[in-house]
């Protein structure tokens, strides 16, 4: 596993080839790292989900009516990518071609690629997907980045807030200890557009908003200015909050797509995808902006 660096005048930011994952965010500014430290609670830091997000039921996809096996978030985390170095420090990228490893669990040609690029105290990420053969195939994609909570002073998950730039229907969608949807719905308590932050809402995994009207979210705290901007394009329709019990980081996620409904046995294409069709390319985006 290699690991690559780019930096500019605000951030520095590193990366490894495995899924080509955003693995580190320095703030040169207030000196404070933005990510998740350390490999407690999750091995992960900002994982790429792509083909699908979350868990597919008995963790198995359909196409054609022929059944193919894919763990939680897909393959391509786990996937060792090509890097691109760019000469002006600031840019990086990554690519992952189908082979005959990626065919045997999504029979699809494709390639996809992750571009980096920072500018002033952001850091842009574009998902680029491309089809690489006649038929048509869907695929769902998402983002996974983990926010360190103790970035500035001993602070705890009950110090911080969301806040969105839209009203959002309090409503949560629960997801059972298997990782699929079972119907059950909770309110939660969005008001003014923030939602304060506690650690039980986390004792029935993650925190799911389908249908977002937002596409800024805000994580901030109450003992100081500084906080993480996360901005995203409408494609990515819905958005998952999570932390493990007790961990000093949380995850902001804005997906296109989501798991299955528990006993979901059609083919993948009847799930909600995206569907690259007449264009043979697409894109996705997203922005972190420190402060």
């Amino acid at each position: 596993m290699e690991i690559y660096t780019i930096e500019s005048e605000y951030l520095l930011a590193k990366f490894r080839n495995l899924g080509g994952e955003l693995i580190e965010l320095y703030d040169k500014i207030t000196q404070t790292h933005r990510l998740k430290r350390g490999d407690n609670y999750w091995s992960w830091y900002a994982p790429t989900l792509f083909p699908i997000v979350g868990r597919a039921f008995n963790d198995t996809i359909w196409f054609h009516n022929q059944p193919y096996k894919m763990e939680k978030h897909g393959f391509l985390r786990k996937s060792i990518m090509e890097a691109i170095l760019h000469n002006s420090h600031t840019k990086i990228e990554f690519r992952l071609f189908s082979n005959e490893l990626t065919k045997i669990i999504f029979p699809f040609d494709f390639e996809f690629q992750i571009h980096y690029s920072l500018e002033n105290n952001s850091l842009k990420i574009v998902y680029v997907v491309i089809k690489k053969q006649k038929e048509n195939f869907p695929f769902q994609v998402g983002a996974h980045p983990a926010f360190n909570l103790k970035a500035f002073q001993e602070m705890n998950i009950h110090d911080h807030f969301l806040e969105f730039n839209q009203e959002e229907k309090n409503i949560r969608h629960y997801i059972n200890s298997d990782g699929y949807f079972t119907g059950e719905i909770e309110n939660l308590p969005i008001e003014q557009k923030k939602l304060f932050l506690k650690e039980s809402f986390f004792e029935k995994d993650a925190i799911i908003l389908k249908n977002i009207q937002s596409n800024e979210i805000n994580l901030k705290n109450i003992k100081n200015s500084q906080g993480i901007s996360l901005s995203f394009d409408k494609k990515f329709k819905h958005f998952g909050i999570w932390k493990p019990l007790g961990a000093d980081f949380v995850c902001l996620e804005p997906w296109c797509g989501c798991a299955d409904v528990i006993g979901f046995d059609d083919n993948f294409a009847e799930k909600e995808t995206f569907y690259l069709t007449e264009e043979e390319i697409t894109t996705f985006s997203y922005e972190i902006k420190v402060y």
